[in-house]
């Protein structure tokens, strides 16, 4: 976890180290600012920064929420990139001593461009957040400058009092999002808001100031309601082609965005579900139709969106990404989202990508692509990226198409836990 320390001076403080004019106060004490105002002025300031949404929740303890991290613990469909404490993630004392809210925050992304399929050589595909500039980066400095204007307006020292966590801490922020009344989770377990759809990405200020929840904040210890927007609708669903999702539930073993993330070799039936992406996976997303460029018009249209690095697509051809050298992968996507998993990643998943492209295309095809492969399976660094092109030059014939195995959660309602490194999951 991440702490977010600024130094002490430019914030008003008074030498000789007194109290700050806005010490936390007691339960019972009324605090020296307005906690409605504050909250109005956080949200004009949020909207300013380009921010879908700013919500406020209690710093409580979520007992129903932890029992639900410890099921999936148990039954294993617990991703693999989350904190594996459900003791830590549902209790923000933990976070921040002397916590009393939680700000959580949603910051727009460019949704895909259509682009079909090109006739020439093969591509692979990646997920709209991955080739932005990193947002956890961007998504900080605008939470702390919220932090610094909420230290500057209290006269509080930041480093006692506020703590910036940007998906590198274990609160579930889809959970928070929807407790405070400004989103909600849809059935393809991500997080929409109003005029953003699901193209966001989510970050959390740990605050010692008292800011009560907005009246239309969800009871933390009720089960979660279905939102009208989800009811008798399964695009999502129908759109996840290796049945990773169900109603409200994903198997993080099955989910794409999930194994494209993993290190290692995986294992066969794995590499042939991946169905052409190499980072992250944007079907369930794009079948919505709140996702629309009417329906989140902040995604498309807001000019201070995340937006994807000019010199990447969400389609990339995969004789290309295997010939990417360090220098290349580090200029490229080094900045990205998809930097964090490293090169060795990305092209063990454009190996597997290409076994699919020669499979359909038959002996002889592509060859500039199996001439990447062949001289990836001999020369790359890494035996996992050797051992997948060796792999995709004889790759094996598809099976007829058929779920991996059966889903191990029942489609029901309840909290949908993260996703596996996706954004807004």
């Amino acid at each position: 976890m991440e702490a977010f320390l600024l130094p002490q001076r430019g914030f008003g403080f008074r030498p000789g180290g007194g109290a700050p004019a806005c010490a936390p106060q007691s339960a019972t004490t009324q605090p020296p600012y307005q906690p409605q105002e504050l909250k109005a002025d956080l949200r004009r300031l949020a909207r300013r920064l380009g921010l879908a949404a700013l919500g406020f929740v209690e710093a409580r303890r979520w007992v129903r929420l932890q029992e639900e991290l410890a099921r999936r613990v148990q039954e294993g469909t617990y991703p693999a990139f989350c904190e594996r404490d459900p003791a830590l993630r549902c209790d923000p004392q933990q976070w921040l001593p002397g916590a009393r809210s939680l700000w959580v925050a949603a910051w727009p992304y460019q949704p895909p461009r259509p682009a079909p399929q090109p006739a020439g050589a093969p591509q692979g595909r990646l997920a709209a957040y991955a080739i932005c500039p990193d947002y956890h980066r961007g998504l900080r400095r605008r939470l702390e400058v919220l932090v610094r204007w909420a230290a500057r307006r209290c006269a509080l020292r930041p480093e006692a009092h506020f703590r910036v966590l940007v998906d590198t801490g274990p609160p579930v922020e889809r959970e928070l999002l929807r407790l405070s009344g400004a989103g909600v989770v849809g059935k393809n377990t991500c997080a929409f808001v109003p005029q953003a759809g699901s193209w966001v990405v989510l970050g959390v200020v740990v605050s010692t100031l008292a800011l009560p929840a907005d009246p239309e904040a969800a009871e933390p210890e009720m089960p979660p309601q279905e939102p009208a927007m989800c009811l008798n609708c399964r695009r999502c669903l129908d759109a996840c082609p290796t049945g990773a999702l169900q109603a409200y539930r994903i198997d993080p073993a099955r989910c794409i965005s999930h194994l494209t993330q993993l290190r290692g070799p995986l294992p066969e039936d794995q590499r042939l579900s991946l169905r052409g992406w190499v980072f992250g996976c944007d079907l369930c997303q794009l079948a919505c139709p709140h996702n629309g460029p009417e329906q989140a018009p902040l995604a498309f249209h807001h000019p201070r969106r995340l937006r994807p690095a000019p010199e990447l697509s969400t389609r990339a051809g995969l004789a290309w990404l295997l010939g990417l050298s360090g220098e290349e992968f580090t200029r490229l996507f080094g900045p990205t989202a998809a930097a964090w998993r490293g090169r060795s990643v990305l092209q063990r998943n454009a190996a597997y990508a290409a076994a699919e492209a020669l499979r359909r295309a038959g002996p002889g095809s592509y060859p500039e692509l199996r001439a990447a492969l062949a001289y990836q399976a001999e020369n790359h660094p890494s035996p996992v990226v050797r051992e997948a092109c060796r792999w995709a030059l004889n790759p094996p014939p598809r099976p007829n198409r058929r779920p991996l195995r059966p889903s191990r959660t029942p489609p029901c309602a309840g909290p949908s836990l993260p996703g596996g490194g996706t954004p807004g999951r």
